[in-house]
């Protein structure tokens, strides 16, 4: 070997001690952020769609206690007259004379 050689030889030995596959060791972690970015832009969307999915089930009860509400106000009325038994009016006089009449009627 000659004197331009060695120098070549220790040149390229100098450059190969920063590679890995080829590649020198900022390129490998460029490239490991430009995954990790990815991976994480996959992360973010799954979590957007989860979130839209919960507030779509939020709005989803939120519709549905409204309208229980409503339903419940209808019926308010007739459960307060029903927590004193003395303020509930019968419609009818209780007869047991109907009763007889009633079962007779069923057999």
């Amino acid at each position: 070997m000659t004197a331009p050689d060695l120098a070549t030889g220790q040149d390229d030995a100098a450059y190969r001690r920063g590679t890995v596959l080829g590649l020198t060791v900022a390129e490998v972690f460029i490239l490991l952020l430009f995954l990790l970015l990815i991976a994480l832009l996959a992360a973010t969307r799954a979590w957007e769609s989860e979130r839209e999915a919960d507030r779509e089930r939020l709005e989803k009860t939120k519709n549905e206690l409204e309208r229980a509400t409503k339903r419940m106000d209808q019926w308010r009325e007739v459960m307060d007259e029903f927590k004193e038994p003395e303020a509930v009016e019968a419609l009818a006089p209780w007869k047991p004379a109907m009763m007889t009449t009633l079962s007779a009627a069923n057999s």
